[in-house]
């Protein structure tokens, strides 16, 4: 799939010199080639990819360098929420900023919680969270957790850990899958994962290939 980088605020920000994103996906390194000689060439070109094959293909037919790795995990059904983390899909401005500075703009999110398809963890309060993070549906009954934030003064204390297993619960009374998505070098938040069980499913890679220089 091919996709103008200018669709996504994150691929605008981090990767200004290219103009598509391609995520490449397939059984067979045959058809792997097939896909490959549809990406536009002579422009710049990020390459997202979790097949191990897929990447080597890729690295052989052009000069690329990764820019980033991305671990994705899923929890079990049985985890308990945690009593003292709220959750609301009302939150307060103080919550909304946190969220935006962290890059996830205010309108996204709050159209999501608007068209209940998003919900926010909060321990402690409201206009002074301890912890919280936010879940949207991804696609059909994936959602994600993201947006994972504990003070700097709450640190250290296993509250990032107590706002996802609640995320974790709400998603399984729901009988909704859950995402958790965390950059490779982030080892706090890998660390949550592993405490709470969850399991890794998926790498995600990203390639960056730049346009070739005119002569």
């Amino acid at each position: 799939m091919l996709l103008k980088v200018s669709a996504s605020p994150y691929d605008r920000d981090v990767y200004p010199e290219a103009d598509w994103v391609a995520f490449i996906s397939s059984d067979a390194p045959a058809l792997t080639e097939r896909l490959l000689e549809h990406v536009p060439e002579n422009i710049g070109v990020v390459f997202k990819v979790a097949d191990d094959a897929d990447r080597l293909l890729i690295s052989a037919r052009y000069a690329t360098e990764q820019k980033a790795c991305y671990l994705s995990y899923t929890g079990k059904r049985s985890v308990e929420r945690d009593i003292d983390v709220a959750v609301t899909v009302a939150p307060g401005s103080a919550v909304l900023d946190i969220a935006e500075k962290q890059g996830h703009a205010r309108n996204w999110l709050q159209a999501l919680l608007d068209a209940n398809e998003a919900f926010v963890c909060i321990l402690g309060p409201e206009d002074e969270p301890q912890s919280l993070c936010f879940v949207f549906r991804n696609y059909g009954a994936v959602w994600e957790i993201g947006g994972v934030y504990t003070a700097e003064n709450s640190r250290g204390r296993g509250f990032a850990g107590k706002v996802v297993r609640t995320a974790l619960a709400e998603l399984a009374k729901r009988n909704m899958l859950s995402r958790y998505q965390v950059s490779a070098d982030n080892s706090a938040s890998i660390r949550v994962a592993e405490k709470l069980g969850m399991q890794r499913f998926m790498t995600l890679t990203h390639h960056l290939r730049l346009p070739k220089a005119l002569p």
